[in-house]
């Protein structure tokens, strides 16, 4: 909303790149690896569930909200934004996992164990694909536009960590997590549905390389402040 708000004299285009780059975070390649090495397996809880929120708020309404102002007015109705929404694997994973929670559920063992298997290279393979994709590169006229979205996005993470820290009736493990992923990377995902868009990939590609980099030295940084 904030992205979209603060855009509109930019017109559709800006408001849709800010809309598909202000609001996702990289839980699953990025945050929980760092929260399981800091705080041990029951952070990772937490960071899911807060995956399960921003999976449907950023692969979810964002997406079909920015493919939308994307396109020309009138373009898109409803019945097009349900097509949208189907064609994106992460909104459709969730949503059907969230079906199987609420019909009580569950995959069968033999798939567990081998998606347990698959699944412990996750870590390793997702730092990976971080450090190949980081492009901090950029045209110097772009600059402001970067400094402007990431101003707002961590003038938002600031003071949301603030109250989330102070009034969120949790334990004060569950508050940590959150406050840390508040400063966790955009998602690696965001490049892509830019680029189903036909926005600019490369400021894209910068926002998401600069907020890596600005994840590893907050998250850690927020632990040791707070942990006690």
């Amino acid at each position: 909303m904030l992205g979209y708000v603060l855009n509109m004299r930019g017109g559709r285009k800006a408001q849709a790149f800010a809309v598909l780059n202000s609001d996702s975070y990289n839980i699953g390649a990025f945050a929980t690896p760092y929260l399981g090495g800091f705080m041990g397996p029951h952070a990772t809880i937490y960071s899911t569930l807060f995956d399960f929120g921003t999976a449907f708020s950023s692969a979810g309404v964002a997406y079909g909200w920015g493919m939308r102002l994307a396109s020309e007015p009138g373009k898109r109705g409803w019945r097009e934004l349900v097509r949208t929404l189907a064609g994106s694997p992460v909104f459709v994973t969730y949503v059907v996992l969230l079906a199987m929670r609420l019909l009580d559920l569950r995959l069968p063992d033999p798939v567990i164990t081998f998606t347990s298997i698959v699944g412990a290279a996750n870590p390793f393979l997702a730092m990976l694909m971080i450090g190949i994709g980081m492009e901090l590169k950029l045209h110097p006229q772009k600059y402001r536009a970067a400094a402007r979205i990431l101003g707002v996005r961590y003038a938002f993470a600031v003071v949301a960590a603030v109250l989330c820290w102070y009034l969120l009736p949790l334990p004060s493990d569950a508050r940590l997590v959150v406050v840390m992923i508040l400063f966790a990377p955009i998602a690696s995902m965001m490049p892509v549905f830019t680029a189903r868009a036909g926005l600019d990939v490369e400021l894209s590609a910068f926002l998401n390389s600069v907020s890596i980099v600005v994840g590893i030295v907050a998250m850690p940084s927020i632990y040791l402040a707070l942990h006690s």
